[in-house]
């Protein structure tokens, strides 16, 4: 997130940018027996997601690709999508420019130039491409 910042900060952008943590929104898996299960909670349901994140997963579905797990070199596929975390989507008038994860291992100035990308997109307008603030 630090790049993401950096990238608004020298572009001269005032905005907001919205955090949500969905990490326990989600579907959970285990593997037993080598076969794919979901993980349950305390009370013994399975842990399958909320009705909030496959609404999210519905205006994402686009952006995400198949949900595989690895594990001692075994490729369980569960044959459904998942948000990816951490994850940025970048949205403009609405409208899902991209969504952007598995960045951590990327270097800064990749990242950046990808985030810098976005930024440009969302705050370039038709006007004046030279301009990066809404017209």
């Amino acid at each position: 997130i630090q790049t993401l910042l950096k990238g608004i900060k020298d572009k001269n952008i005032n905005t907001k940018i919205y955090y949500l943590d969905i990490l326990n929104d989600r579907d959970s898996y285990s593997i037993e027996d080598n076969k794919l299960v979901y993980e349950t909670d305390s009370k013994g349901n399975e842990i399958k997601g909320t009705k909030n994140y496959f609404k999210l997963m519905e205006y994402l579905d686009d952006f995400l690709g198949e949900y595989i797990i690895y594990l001692n070199d075994i490729e369980y596929n569960t044959n459904e999508k998942r948000i990816p975390v951490p994850a940025i989507i970048f949205i403009k008038d609405g409208n899902i420019l991209g969504l952007e994860y598995g960045s951590i291992d990327m270097n800064k100035d990749d990242l950046y130039s990808i985030f810098e990308e976005y930024i440009l997109d969302m705050y370039s307008s038709t006007c004046d491409t030279n301009i990066v603030e809404p017209c």
